[in-house]
């Protein structure tokens, strides 16, 4: 199970001094990973079944590169940097400038 970005910031709220201050999402970018990835696995077919994957192993990992395709293209998926600072609002903001040019946080 992969945890929520609202997940991560609750628990860590209740639990720690950290703070969300930033998020950078670059999901959309990653929908081209497994394509590549599913396409050299079909070209490269003979080369796989030469390290012991069979048949139904290459079927279920193409399954799941084009499920991970279609999900970070439709942005059910996504990838994210998370970038959390001490708790103190001052840091927040200046830790958001540093990463993003800019003094708010997302």
């Amino acid at each position: 199970m992969i945890p929520s970005v609202r997940a991560m910031d609750e628990i860590t709220r209740l639990h720690t001094r950290l703070r969300l201050a930033h998020r950078n999402a670059f999901g959309p970018h990653t929908a081209q990973t497994p394509r590549l990835r599913r396409e050299r696995c079909t070209e490269r077919g003979g080369r796989v079944d030469g390290l012991g994957f069979d048949a139904t192993f290459r079927r279920m990992w193409n399954l799941h590169l084009a499920h991970s395709q279609a999900g970070f293209a439709a942005g059910h998926l996504d990838v994210e940097r998370i970038l959390f600072t001490g708790g103190d609002a001052e840091d927040a903001g200046c830790a958001a400038a540093a990463t993003t040019g800019e003094g708010d946080a997302r």
